[in-house]
């Protein structure tokens, strides 16, 4: 009879043992996503010059050097940016907000918390932001502007980019 209840108390501990790992794993991709949204937050709202809103979309004017992004209903960009390609790279910014890619990302992000433990949850993170990509790309080509000025673009950002986790 001592030997069940040994075999019992092992199997029940081994549980609780992967309920806390799994837990502890959403626990700190948790905390990580969170900081990564706090940065993204500063990032829009630090070192404005201008803003302005447009059809319910904030742009906001950054001095400073940035690669352009948007988040949800708000697009930043760089004032030499602003100066030199404006018409284009927020018509690619207005094709990330058009398409909702902002709510993609998040439930991509909900489900790398859900599933920090599948390698395939953050594989998937880099084929929908290729995705994205392409659509916003799509709906700039679409308004008109020359493939090889666009292409010309984004060869020019692609040297300089950074990416934020929740942006576009």
């Amino acid at each position: 009879a001592d030997k069940v209840l040994t075999a019992k108390t092992a199997a029940v501990n081994w549980w609780n043992i992967a309920v806390i790992l799994y837990l502890s794993g959403m626990l700190i991709t948790t905390i990580i996503k969170i900081a990564q949204f706090i940065t993204l937050h500063k990032k829009i709202h630090h070192g404005v010059l201008w803003s302005d809103t447009q059809n319910g979309i904030t742009i906001y004017c950054h001095l400073h050097a940035i690669a352009p992004f948007s988040w949800m209903r708000s697009i930043v960009i760089s004032e030499e940016d602003y100066m030199m390609n404006a018409n284009t790279i927020l018509r690619h910014e207005m094709g990330h907000i058009k398409n909702l890619h902002s709510l993609d990302i998040l439930l991509l992000n909900l489900c790398q918390i859900i599933q920090w433990i599948n390698p395939l949850a953050w594989i998937m993170a880099n084929s929908l932001r290729d995705v994205h990509e392409y659509e916003a790309d799509d709906t700039v080509l679409r308004s008109g502007i020359s493939i090889q000025q666009y292409q010309n673009l984004l060869i020019k950002k692609a040297v300089g980019s950074s990416s934020y986790a929740f942006a576009n």
